[in-house]
């Protein structure tokens, strides 16, 4: 076997990073005109073309633990097309309980899949006070609002929530 010498590396580490570079710049997307970076507002939702909310089958919990369901009906149109996420994070009052902060570790909370017709349903989520996140990632995610801040929802063993119908205008 032939050995290299260090005129033969430093062509093939060029050759490779050309290479490299090459195929980067081919799957980069055309630079924009100025009139395309006008864009229509953050708030813009449109009604979800999920099929009509399927039967899903019964949600069965385990001691000491209860569930939730709901149904997605809008959500912003940059999410069309991606598999949409919803994430139970737990919300954390402060002393007066009027106030607080959640925070989301998607790796660790409750989770599910938004299925067709945008429902979805989880058992097996630990009591307590969750703000549920959806989106196709946790980095872009939104929180079902309330009045002036996040839902607080309560989750309690042995009962399913009902969150309903949630629109994430």
């Amino acid at each position: 076997m032939k050995r290299l010498n260090i005129a033969q590396w430093l062509w093939l580490v060029f050759a490779l990073g050309l290479l490299l570079w090459v195929t980067a710049a081919c799957g980069m997307p055309e630079p924009k005109k100025e009139d395309d970076f006008a864009s229509p507002p953050a708030t813009q939702a449109f009604e979800s073309p999920l099929e009509p909310s399927p039967t899903l089958p019964p949600l069965v919990l385990e001691p000491g633990s209860g569930g939730a369901k709901g149904a997605l009906v809008t959500y912003p149109p940059s999410w069309e097309g991606s598999q949409l996420i919803a994430y139970f994070a737990p919300f954390y009052a402060d002393e007066g309980g009027e106030e607080g902060m959640f925070i989301l570790e998607p790796s660790v909370h409750p989770s599910v899949e938004v299925g067709p017709g945008g429902v979805f349903q989880l058992g097996d989520i630990p009591p307590g006070q969750y703000v549920i996140v959806i989106g196709p990632g946790p980095e872009g995610a939104q929180a079902i609002q309330g009045v002036d801040r996040p839902q607080v929802y309560e989750v309690v063993a042995g009962e399913i929530l009902e969150i309903g119908e949630i629109d994430l205008q």
